[in-house]
């Protein structure tokens, strides 16, 4: 748990310790890679359905946004969420970062072209490819440089705008813009929840970004773990009991 008494925002974190369990073998996910542009950007974009629910509408989308480097794995990305998928019927997407340096955090050129990008992926392309309601629920899980996107640029601007959650696993940061659009509706529609071990070299960085959005008035949910190394946790368990504690 965060230190309270450095942070002096008892008041707001809110933590969840909730147990989530998944058991059986991982059933399987159709993958498929397709090209998306949008905003003027074109991407390479992993998308995964389970097989045994291949033919009914998605009741909702997990979108993964990859670490550094991870614009090459984005298939075996989305495959580790296939439990989670399969049990609710999710739609799974993950889109390589689709600029120069193939990374999600900000660029100084090109980081508001990715914040337009995924907003439209997530408003406009996703909703068309799977024939979705804007009420379709939109789970955004940034992980390592991905959450650090999330929380610094993309979340602060462009969250109150969408409908599902908002998960920062194994990073984070503070967000570059000085206030949080949106903000009495951010926390019903879309509310942000932290995990990060102690141990993660990220973690000074997103205790930054956690005291920064409390600053700024949002309560968080956050989590904070003992697992040595960066990313050492279940991200599947972990969006499974960030999925409960919304419904």
């Amino acid at each position: 748990m965060i230190n309270v008494i450095k942070f002096a925002i008892a008041s707001l974190l809110l933590v969840f310790n909730a147990k989530s369990t998944i058991a059986g073998a991982s059933p399987l996910l159709n993958t498929t890679t397709i090209q998306i542009s949008a905003a003027g950007l074109t991407s390479k974009t992993a998308l995964g359905r389970c097989a045994a629910n291949s033919k009914s509408k998605p009741e909702g989308i997990v979108v993964l946004l990859h670490g550094r480097g991870g614009h090459t794995a984005i298939e075996k990305l989305v495959s580790s969420f296939s439990k989670f998928a399969c049990r609710r019927n999710f739609a799974v997407v993950a889109p390589a970062a689709p600029t120069v340096n193939k990374n999600w955090p900000f660029e100084q050129k090109q980081g508001e072209k990715q914040d337009l990008f995924l907003l439209e992926l997530l408003q406009k392309n996703l909703p068309q490819t799977f024939s979705l309601s804007e009420k379709t629920p939109i789970y955004l899980v940034g992980i390592s440089a991905g959450a650090t996107f999330l929380m610094g640029d993309f979340y602060p601007r462009h969250g109150f705008k969408l409908n599902g959650l908002a998960a920062a696993l194994c990073g984070g940061s503070w967000p570059t813009h000085f206030e949080i659009n949106g903000f009495k509706d951010i926390e019903k529609r879309f509310p942000l929840f932290v995990q990060i071990s102690r141990q993660d070299f990220l973690f000074r960085q997103t205790e930054a970004g956690l005291k920064r959005y409390t600053d700024l008035g949002l309560p968080l949910r956050a989590k904070i773990t003992e697992e040595t190394g960066h990313c050492a946790f279940d991200f599947e368990e972990s969006l499974e009991r960030i999925a409960t504690m919304i419904q």
